[in-house]
């Protein structure tokens, strides 16, 4: 056989998606419709948080005096800031499926 490729390029999928995690998937789409009004209030909140956390305004005068302390500040903004945008992703996956 010279071709490695073992499956069709067509999309064929070779198994069906199993029963109980196509009727899992359906109910976590219905909770997440149900719930879509505060699923789009929590990601307008995300939405605040990462604005606040992405500017300089996040971290007080003082600390914005030392150096040291004010790289530390940024550092652990940033990364509260990446944190909120994996969360928000989430959430909007949650929608999306």
């Amino acid at each position: 056989m010279d071709n490695d490729n073992l499956y069709p390029s067509g999309g064929f999928q070779p198994f069906a998606e199993p029963p109980a995690q196509k009727k899992a998937r359906a109910q976590e789409k219905g909770e997440a419709l149900a719930a879509q009004p505060t699923i789009e209030k929590m990601i307008r909140h995300f939405d605040r948080r990462i604005k606040f956390y992405d500017s300089v305004d996040s971290i007080s005068p003082e600390d914005r005096n030392d150096p040291a302390t004010f790289m530390h500040r940024f550092d652990a903004n940033s990364l509260t800031k990446q944190n909120l945008e994996d969360e928000k992703e989430w959430l909007i996956s949650l929608l999306d499926k």
